[in-house]
């Protein structure tokens, strides 16, 4: 019972801090690729949930299928680090994406697909991000 409790206290906790981020084209970069999206954004610092909630994207998505892809209802995993949450699915796949979503307007928040690792190999979709 008391482990059942504790664990019905962490979810709550956890959906507690939740903030939704609202990303729009922005007409400061206007020959970048472009994305809109809405993302539910769950914890803090170093242990940081996300889940897409609406994402559009101004040109095809550049990598084969069989890498991942960013879609509604994906799961992502992360971290904050200088204003600046970090976030990447967990899928164990190296070819994939990288979502750099900024606090703030003036700085542009990046979806950036990566061949692996080490290598992005394409330019980022760009879009100026908030906190609803």
């Amino acid at each position: 019972m008391k482990f059942f409790l504790i664990v019905i206290i962490t979810l709550f906790s956890v959906t507690a801090k939740s903030e939704v981020f609202e990303c729009k084209e922005h007409d400061a970069w206007p020959d970048d690729k472009k994305f809109s999206s809405e993302i539910e954004v769950m914890g803090k610092d170093k242990n940081i949930r996300a889940k897409v909630k609406s994402l559009s994207l101004s040109e095809p998505w550049p990598l084969v299928s069989a890498c991942d892809q960013p879609k509604l209802g994906s799961d992502l995993i992360g971290y904050e680090e200088a204003g600046e949450i970090k976030l990447s699915l967990a899928s164990g796949k190296e070819c994939g994406f990288m979502l750099f979503l900024s606090k703030s307007v003036e700085k542009p928040s990046m979806l950036s697909p990566r061949k692996n690792y080490k290598v992005f190999g394409h330019s980022p979709y760009l879009a100026a991000c908030h906190a609803l």
